[in-house]
């Protein structure tokens, strides 16, 4: 689907791509992933299921490895601070 549309489009510039109903749709993927992840931060079971059901739904299409892993890097280095930030103030409100 998304790899398709990239592959069918090299010569679109990115801004163009964001107007697609695929990448569209993808986004509200990766939007609907990681609202699992936050509401099941503490659960490792379910999130490694959770990444591997991506990883294979990823490799399936096409997606290398290597893009997957720095994604992964990049995406655990944003939400780390966000969702330390959230648990800090959850215990403020509770001491307070």
């Amino acid at each position: 689907m998304l790899i398709s549309v990239f592959r069918q489009q090299p010569h679109i510039p990115v801004y163009e791509l964001k107007a697609t109903e695929d990448l569209n749709r993808h986004g509200m993927y990766v939007l609907g992933a990681i609202k699992k992840i936050v509401n099941k931060i503490d659960d490792t079971e379910y999130l490694e299921k959770l990444f591997d059901d991506l990883s294979d739904k990823h490799r399936r299409i096409g997606v290398e490895a290597s893009g997957m892993d720095v994604f992964g890097k990049v995406f655990c280095k944003v939400m780390r601070p966000i969702l330390l930030g959230l648990r800090e103030n959850e215990v403020k409100k509770k001491l307070n």
